[in-house]
């Protein structure tokens, strides 16, 4: 009976613990597949699918003619799936031999624990052709979305660039990423277990929102000419960096903005980040005698002083820091365009003297001095003005003549745009808008100010303009336009601190009666001489006079001042003009990079002058004489027309275009100028060689 209640027990005991086993065993499985299914669910969800970002189009970007300046292209990059790679040296050998990299790197790459790795981004052509060719077993190509900027290096520091990662840097691409770049979509792809796609089973996703485009006050033609004049001037006078800005005046907008070194953004990581660097908007100097304008501006605005008065300046002024004196000898008494004529430290000093400290103060705040100007660039630099400087009895002195204060080039650009203007500060505009396809999504804030008075402001616009066709600026000079402008040079400390260091600079604007243009060049440490008259208003003279050929700007006045000719047709390296005719003339000069101004009446050059210097650049002055009236075939109708007009020629338009195509005078002595295109003119004159042959 024992041993049968023995067996009994140890029955019982088997089915407990089966039972209990069983029990475990379907809470178990209970819990997996109901209570955590959704958790395994993911698991798996996770092993076999891949949620792929689908890149949005970055905006395109645009100069004022809406060339493309930045804009979208496809890029390759390759990958490696290390789980399905069977021999990995091998792999990494013939990797290496087809994109040129180093083995090592590549067999590290692929030996670490990720199953995903980047072997290399952004590959050229010729290396995604061999990788085609090559079909290596677990290299995957993975196509992407780049940027690309077909100008290269040309508005580099404007632009700013895209890095292989989508990350932006510098320029508009970083100041407003946040309507270039879009939002990405989403993908949901589904793979095998070596990482296949399995297209039948991928689903869902969402589409990427593209970005928006940018449109820049930027005339890229005009930029390439100031970077090309910039480039090499910088590097004929040694100087360390530059800075070259144009204003249009009549539209507030900014024309070009070079800051020298250039990048070509295409290849940024093959620069260093001083070649990034935007010294518009981020370098902070010292003016030196670019202040001297604004200064005499305002003493005379609050009517401290006489227009009128003259100023002793035969003695220097001592100070606790040293004399101030001038470095050009002169006259004893100068009148206040003298001053600037003469670039006076003792004279602009004695002014400001009779100035308020604290209402200077608030003249510069008032002309963005101390503050950023906001024209939608990264880095900008707010300068150095310090109160407490400006309303020491000597400190205002030294600030006079650019000393103790700290700009920016567009700081100075936006002051000078004030005085060119008649008084109004605006902020320049370097943005026109942003669109959303045709919708505006953003326009820049104009912020606007009355600072000074057009009285005020045309009488140191006359003083400027003295200064170029009498003073230190007249490197600067050309005939037939009166430009505005005054040089400065300014002392730095040197990085090495031995030997000095100097800013050479000069701001300009024409013409200076009604300002139409204005530029400013800037020299970081030019060898000597590195006087702004020497290095800054050669550059501002290149520039002007691109202007006036890029735009065809007509010349406005008669060769004006009494400062010495030149007479040219003597030299060798000037084309002689004399007894041609004036179309003949036109075209000549042109052809050996002279733009000509014509005066007086006639039908053959009995003179030629060129302005300031004996270069082979520039305007030259070509005087007109003879009965016979001017042949003007082939001249650009509004080159025609504004000699007709200046010269009191009575004359007849027919038809419409850009050149003069046929000619032809009336009983009456009035000249008949039919119009069109080039191309028609051209093909005139293919038929008459063909008949005369």
């Amino acid at each position: 009976m024992d041993e049968v209640c023995e067996v009994i027990r140890r029955v019982n005991i088997i089915w407990l613990v089966l039972v209990t086993m069983f029990g475990v065993i379907w809470f178990r499985t209970f819990q997996l597949q109901v209570i955590e299914s959704d958790i395994y669910k993911k698991m798996a969800d996770d092993l076999h699918s891949v949620n792929e970002s689908l890149p949005a189009k970055r905006g395109t970007i645009y100069d004022r003619e809406n060339r493309i300046l930045a804009t979208e292209r496809q890029v390759f990059s390759c990958y490696a799936l290390t789980n399905t790679i069977l021999n990995k040296r091998s792999f990494a050998r013939k990797v290496s031999d087809v994109l040129m990299m180093d083995y090592s790197t590549v067999l590290k790459r692929v030996t670490d624990y990720h199953r995903f790795v980047w072997i290399k981004r952004n590959l050229t052509p010729e290396e995604v052709k061999r990788l085609r060719a090559e079909k290596i077993e677990g290299l995957r190509l993975y196509a992407d979305i780049g940027r690309n900027y077909p100008y290269s290096e040309t508005c580099c520091h404007v632009l700013g660039f895209v890095d292989v990662e989508g990350k932006s840097a510098g320029g508009v691409e970083s100041y407003f990423s946040k309507y270039l770049r879009g939002f990405p979509g989403l993908r949901v792809s589904h793979r095998d277990g070596i990482g296949r796609v399995l297209w039948a089973l991928s689903s869902g996703g969402v589409s990427p929102q593209n970005g928006c485009d940018l449109y820049l006050t930027i005339d890229v033609r005009l930029q390439r000419v100031c970077e090309n004049i910039i480039a090499t001037l910088a590097e004929k006078n040694k100087a360390r960096g530059a800075v070259a800005i144009v204003l249009d005046l009549k539209e507030n907008e900014i024309l070009s903005l070079v800051s020298y070194p250039m990048y070509d953004p295409n290849e940024y990581n093959k620069y260093s980040q001083r070649e990034w660097m935007n010294r518009a908007v981020s370098m902070v100097f010292e003016p030196g005698s670019v202040m001297k304008p604004v200064i005499m501006a305002l003493a005379i605005n609050d009517m401290r002083v006489n227009p009128m008065v003259a100023v002793d300046c035969s003695k220097p002024i001592i100070t606790p820091w040293g004399e101030i004196n001038d470095f050009m000898e002169h006259k004893d008494i100068l009148t206040l365009p003298e001053i600037l004529v003469w670039s006076s430290n003792i004279g602009i000093s004695k002014l400001s003297a009779s100035l308020d400290g604290e209402r200077i103060y608030e003249y510069l705040e008032n002309l963005n001095f101390g503050r950023r100007v906001g024209i939608g660039l990264p880095g900008e630099a707010s300068g150095i003005l310090n109160r407490d400087w400006i309303n020491n009895r000597y400190g205002k002195m030294y600030v006079s003549f650019g000393q103790g204060i700290g700009v920016t080039a567009i700081q100075v650009v936006s002051a000078y745009a004030c005085i060119a203007n008649g008084g109004v500060w605006k902020t320049p505009r370097l943005i026109r808008y942003i669109k959303d396809g045709e919708k505006v999504v953003y326009e820049p804030v104009i912020e606007e100010r009355r600072v000074l008075s057009e009285t005020t402001c045309n009488y140191i616009k006359a003083a400027m303009d003295r200064v170029v066709s009498e003073g230190f600026a007249k490197e600067a000079f050309i005939s037939g336009y009166r430009v505005a402008g005054k040089t400065g040079t300014a002392e730095k400390m040197s990085r090495d601190g031995e030997g000095e260091k100097y800013f050479s600079q000069m701001v300009a604007f024409f013409p200076s009666d009604d300002p139409a243009y204005l530029v400013f060049v800037l020299f970081d440490e030019p060898e000597y001489p590195f006087f702004g008259s020497r290095v800054a208003a050669p550059a501002i003279k290149e520039i002007i006079t691109n202007i006036i050929l890029l735009y065809n700007l007509p010349p406005m006045y008669k060769y004006l001042y009494s400062y010495p000719e030149v007479l040219v047709s003597k030299r060798g390296d000037i084309p002689n003009f004399v007894d041609l005719k004036l179309a003949d003339a036109y075209r000549i000069a042109l052809e050996n990079g002279l733009y000509p101004v014509f005066t007086n009446r006639g039908d053959r050059v009995k003179k030629q002058f060129q302005g300031v210097d004996d270069k082979m650049s520039g305007v030259i002055e070509l005087i007109l004489g003879g009965d016979g009236m001017p042949y003007m075939v082939g001249l650009p109708s509004g080159y025609a027309l504004s000699y007709l007009v200046r010269e009191g020629y009575e004359y007849k338009i027919l038809g419409d275009g850009d050149t003069v195509v046929e000619q032809k005078v009336d009983e009456g002595g009035v000249i008949i100028l039919r119009l069109g295109d080039i191309a028609l003119l051209k093909e005139r004159e293919l038929d008459e060689s063909n008949e005369s042959a």
